[in-house]
């Protein structure tokens, strides 16, 4: 048996609820430099569309499409999740969606960041494969029980689904 191509606190991670997990999350970012290599497939940056991602904790760059790979990958064939982070150092990246937040937020000194709270924004539980469970009660009264793996899907199907009012 081979070692994992990715460090195993991304295995780790995966135990943790959203808002545990956010203080930890570090932006992901495309670097200038174009010499540089994916740490999964090892080719160079070659066009736009494959463009490389630098980790902001440990400089280490990948193509997102890689990271994406890699974690079907485990999935499927080894049934390991993984978060969403860089596989080298194991730190757990912002998704494009938290990014531009983070981006978009004016510095306000001296004013506390709010905490976000998950469970009340998005109705869920988790279940004994620690699953996200959608607990939104559908208008005939029964709860909707959608079962997503990861957060991202889970989020995207109570956008789609639930959050009309958008």
């Amino acid at each position: 048996m081979s070692p994992p191509l990715y460090h195993l606190n991304l295995a780790y991670y995966v135990h943790y609820l959203p808002e545990q997990l956010r203080p930890l999350q570090v932006p992901v970012q495309r670097p200038r430099m174009t010499h540089l290599k994916c740490g999964l497939c090892h080719r160079l940056q070659e066009d736009p569309e494959s463009a490389l991602h630098q980790c902001s904790n440990c400089y280490s760059c990948f193509h997102l499409g890689c990271v994406a790979q890699l974690r079907i990958h485990e999935l499927s064939e080894q049934n390991v999740r993984l978060v969403y982070g860089c596989p080298s150092c194991g730190t757990p990246w912002l998704t494009p969606q938290h990014s531009a937040e983070e981006r978009g937020k004016s510095a306000s000194p001296g004013k506390e960041k709010k905490k976000v709270n998950y469970q009340s924004m998005y109705q869920y539980q988790r279940n004994a494969e620690n699953d996200y469970v959608c607990t939104v009660r559908m208008p005939d009264g029964r709860l909707c029980g959608v079962t997503a793996a990861f957060w991202d899907a889970f989020a995207a199907h109570h956008a789609r689904l639930h959050e009309s009012w958008r």
